[in-house]
């Protein structure tokens, strides 16, 4: 009997193995495809004509309407089988990301970006509340999902610059654009159909996070932390090429240093919040790494900004698994994936407006990244004391 109990829980962990993987691999996809047009900020402005707001547009326009998407994202996998809301997800990000490698002009491009993002933002609150519940939110877990994006990010900053340095940029789009199909089928193959639950308790499952102020709590840090990300993540090939004169393969090898570091770092962190229980704190060293990286972009010495890299790299992709990590520790089971889309709605409302912010500030400043890293690098201190006042579910 005992042989046979060991078996089945082999099984269980197999499986919820299985669908961790198959979720990180949409996550790669999605992270992919929001990235992918950070690197050619340049080529877009002389594409199409556009100022440094314009080019951060195309980034901004797809985090709003992500953002926008979240809340009846998540009641729909609470609702619903989250295997196949996400599939819809994927089709039409797909579909969308094509469009966008052959727009002809920028309000293609433009309108391509906002579908991509509605497409995406569907997709979040399925694949977490599945890898959610095949794991009981370990952080452990979902920091091998931070991994997952991370690669997606790696492809996008770094893969994509090489493939347009030796084709074009519209070449380097397209094979982003393969990415949704093959998330699909992997989705498809590991994770089994779940019955839909039915019901009309979503919303006053979101009346009850609006009013939990643990999870108000949490949804400020993730304001904060996405805002202090898209610093790093938005805007590090730009500078990388405008004010450290590099290629766009040399950029796209400096973004693999911040990307590779936070692929290590994230499931790390996620098991040490696990064992210790300190979720909290470390997210709040993560910060403090953060903000340490921008001091160092404002040397615009080459070496200190790779330190600066492997600070911010770290920084942002500790951060992220760990806020899913006490969310998940304060919300009932019924709750999930409406907290997942309110969770995630405060944090992309910040990353969409990175682009315009961050970009805006650039122009004003006739193009000095310094207003930038100091504007973040406060945010992140902010950020870190904030998660420091944070008392999880278990404490």
């Amino acid at each position: 009997m005992a042989h046979a109990a060991a078996k089945r829980g082999a099984d269980v962990s197999s499986r919820a193995a299985l669908v961790v993987g198959a979720c990180a691999l949409v996550l790669l996809t999605g992270n992919a495809e929001r990235v992918g047009v950070s690197p050619f900020f340049e080529d877009f402005r002389a594409l199409f004509g556009v100022d440094y707001a314009g080019a951060g547009a195309l980034l901004s326009g797809y985090l709003f309407a992500y953002t926008l998407v979240q809340v009846p994202a998540g009641m729909a996998a609470d609702r619903w089988d989250p295997r196949r809301v996400a599939t819809v997800g994927l089709v039409g990000l797909g579909l969308s990301a094509l469009v966008l490698a052959l727009a002809p002009s920028y309000a293609v491009a433009l309108g391509a970006r906002c579908a991509m993002g509605v497409c995406a933002g569907i997709i979040f609150p399925s694949v977490m509340k599945l890898a959610v519940a095949a794991t009981r939110g370990h952080g452990l877990a979902l920091g091998v999902l931070e991994s997952g994006k991370s690669l997606g990010t790696l492809a996008a900053v770094s893969a994509a610059p090489l493939l347009a340095q030796a084709t074009s940029v519209s070449h380097a789009l397209l094979g982003l654009a393969l990415l949704p199909p093959l998330a699909l089928l992997g989705l498809w193959l590991a994770v089994p159909a779940s019955p839909p639950a039915g019901g009309g308790g979503q919303r006053m499952a979101v009346r009850e996070l609006l009013g939990d102020r643990r999870f108000l709590r949490l949804a400020g840090l993730g304001f904060l932390i996405l805002i202090v990300a898209y610093a790093s993540l938005g805007w590090l090939p730009t500078y990388a090429r405008t004010t450290l004169g590099l290629s766009r393969g040399e950029a796209g090898a400096l973004m693999a240093v911040y990307t590779l570091v936070g692929f290590i770092s994230a499931p790390l962190a996620g098991r040490l919040g696990d064992a210790r229980k300190i979720h909290a704190p470390v997210l709040a060293f993560a910060a403090v790494a953060s903000a340490l990286a921008f001091v160092l972009f404002l040397s615009n010495h080459i070496a200190l900004v790779v330190v600066g890299c492997v600070l911010a790299g770290a920084g942002t992709t500790v951060s992220i698994p760990l806020l899913w990590a006490l969310v998940a520790e304060t919300v009932a089971p019924h709750q999930v994936g409406a907290a997942l889309g309110l969770g995630n709605t405060a944090s992309q409302f910040a990353s969409a407006s990175s682009g315009l912010l961050y970009g805006a500030l650039l122009d004003a400043s006739g193009g000095s990244f310094a207003v930038i890293w100091v504007v973040a690098g406060a945010l992140a201190l902010l950020l870190a004391a904030g998660a420091l006042r944070c008392k999880p579910a278990y404490a």
